[in-house]
């Protein structure tokens, strides 16, 4: 019978994206993965955290994918706008924040995003 009334009490479940093996992208780099209908970037940082938000940037569209990683901040290639890769807060509040994605390592290294 199941309990329909259940996925409306809990909502929609995120899914996972299994993005491939770590070593797919680069210390102190980023990478965009297609994801179905969406474009999702993953960039790991020099100390080794992933994080990952959406493809392009909210304040002009253009692709993140060759953006320079600094710490937790990550600098649009086309204009230079700064976003905080934990939060996707726009630094200073020059563009509208990123959309960012819960993003962990599986047992065997592979990159996993949870999309909602």
């Amino acid at each position: 019978m199941g309990r329909p009334w259940l996925a409306a009490v809990l909502g929609p479940r995120a899914r996972t994206l299994d993005l491939g093996p770590l070593d797919g992208v680069r210390a102190g780099r980023g990478r965009v993965f297609d994801a179905g209908q969406r474009r999702i970037a993953v960039f790991r940082t020099r100390s080794g955290e992933l994080y990952a938000t959406d493809a392009r940037c909210p304040h002009h569209g253009e692709s993140l994918s060759d953006a320079r990683v600094a710490a937790r901040l990550i600098l649009c290639p086309a204009n230079g706008s700064p976003f905080n890769l934990r939060t996707g807060a726009s630094v200073g509040g020059a563009s509208p924040n990123l959309r960012t994605y819960a993003t962990r390592l599986s047992k065997d290294g592979r990159i996993l995003v949870e999309l909602d």
